[in-house]
């Protein structure tokens, strides 16, 4: 019966370490989620600005430069 015994044993460990296993893995799914949806929202503001910003060059007058034609 003792191998019975540290059979069962060593499964209750290895069904523990599974569980905090799993704990891990969802609750870093759910961390990965968050940080793909804040990603989205800073990729999705970067080209809002980008396009603001290309939106806004054509309008903007240059000034010719005049160094060395003087």
């Amino acid at each position: 019966m003792r191998v019975a015994g540290t059979s069962l044993g060593e499964i209750d460990n290895m069904i523990h370490e599974l569980q905090k296993l799993r704990v891990f893995l969802v609750s870093e799914g759910e961390r990965l989620q968050r940080e793909l949806a804040h990603y989205g929202k800073l990729t999705r503001a970067t080209l809002r600005s980008s396009r603001i910003i290309t939106d806004s060059l054509p309008s903007c007058k240059l000034i010719p430069d005049r160094a060395g034609r003087d």
